[in-house]
């Protein structure tokens, strides 16, 4: 129901793929698998982390911390309910244009592709004169995440797993409970 630390881990074991209700803490794992997708209803940690496999499309309510990613796959589109910190990210491929509800960091980049417009709430931070070059989208006012195809929602900036929807009203159950 709350946070999970295991801080000590170097590598995820097969199938591992955590419901947790706050934060869940990987800061040693260097390496993912194409299945690992962790829900988490806050922060998820993988400072550790060098290169995002193709596949990778964790649930994060709140902020997803890749702070030594320096490669990220084609048409990586994750939505992040809050922060995304990519400050290692050297360059951004082709299709890369995230959802992020508040800030999107961007320190390490040397350049920026034109078609790149991610969808963002908050700041894009960036690098000196790459600020000037940036574009992006402002993220429409009471925007509702949703991810793996409407299967988990936020409301009141709560992950949610979808039991039943009628309309715009939903039968909900809180993560980690």
């Amino acid at each position: 129901g709350w946070s999970l630390h295991l801080n000590s881990l170097e590598k995820i074991p097969e199938n591992f793929n955590p419901e947790v209700g706050w934060s869940l803490h990987l800061s040693r794992v260097k390496k993912v698998s194409k299945g690992f997708r962790p829900i988490v209803d806050c922060n998820l940690y993988l400072e550790s982390l060098e290169e995002i496999p193709e596949g990778f499309n964790p649930v994060v309510g709140k902020e997803l911390h890749l702070s030594n990613v320096t490669k990220v796959f084609k048409n990586f589109n994750l939505k992040v309910g809050r922060d995304l910190h990519l400050e290692n990210l050297k360059e951004i491929p082709k299709g890369f244009n995230p959802t992020v509800g508040n800030h999107l960091y961007l320190t390490g980049l040397k350049k920026i592709p034109k078609k790149f417009n991610p969808l963002i709430g908050g700041n894009l931070y960036l690098t000196g004169s790459l600020n000037t070059d940036a574009n992006y989208t402002r993220l429409p006012e009471n925007y509702m995440f949703t991810w793996q195809n409407g299967k988990y929602i936020q409301v009141d900036n709560t992950i949610s797993k979808v039991i039943s929807k009628k309309g715009n009203i939903f039968k909900v159950k809180g993560i980690g409970l």
